[in-house]
């Protein structure tokens, strides 16, 4: 007899698959504005409810700043390399319908899925807890993990901008 559910059930389930864990080893500093739940030392990484993940979809070898600047909008997802003082490659994203993408960083911004905070050796008081200099991301790496079996993990580590961009380069 064929296995048959309906789209509530098959809903119910994906939202039971778990990719895995991210465990953070030592000791996760403090948020300075409260923990809101997403500065935990072990996170786990479930299917989302709706795939959020990125894919290429275009790349641009740029020779000048104007140029780079039109293809890095805050409404589009972008790579930028910086080749030489007048060379620099953008790679344009789409929306992936085929993978989930998770966030790891030090910026309590809602696209942020799991805080990671830097620990003030000998901090006694929340007013200790200031870092001058930090040595953590404020969005350190991006997962990527497949939706479908063998539900494949990527990390991808660079530095992120507010607006979800990596820049690399010099």
């Amino acid at each position: 007899m064929p296995d048959i559910t309906t789209s509530d059930e098959q809903q119910q389930q994906q939202q039971h698959i778990k990719y895995g864990e991210l465990v953070v080893l030592g000791y996760n500093g403090q948020i300075p504005n409260g923990d809101r739940g997403r500065r935990k030392s072990k996170f786990q990484l479930r299917q989302r409810t709706q795939a959020n993940g990125l894919k290429a979809q275009r790349q641009h070898l740029c020779k000048n700043a104007d140029e780079v600047q039109k293809l890095t909008r805050a409404d589009f997802h972008s790579i930028s390399y910086t080749l030489s003082r007048n060379q620099t490659v953008v790679v344009q994203y789409a929306h992936d319908e085929d993978s989930d993408m998770f966030q790891i960083g030090r910026s309590s911004e809602n696209q942020i899925d799991c805080i990671v905070m830097d620990t003030v050796p000998g901090a006694k008081t929340f007013d200790d807890l200031t870092v001058p200099q930090s040595t953590i991301s404020r969005y350190a790496c991006r997962i990527v993990v497949s939706r479908h079996p063998p539900y494949t993990a990527r990390i991808f580590a660079a530095g992120f901008d507010a607006s979800k961009n990596i820049f690399l380069g010099v």
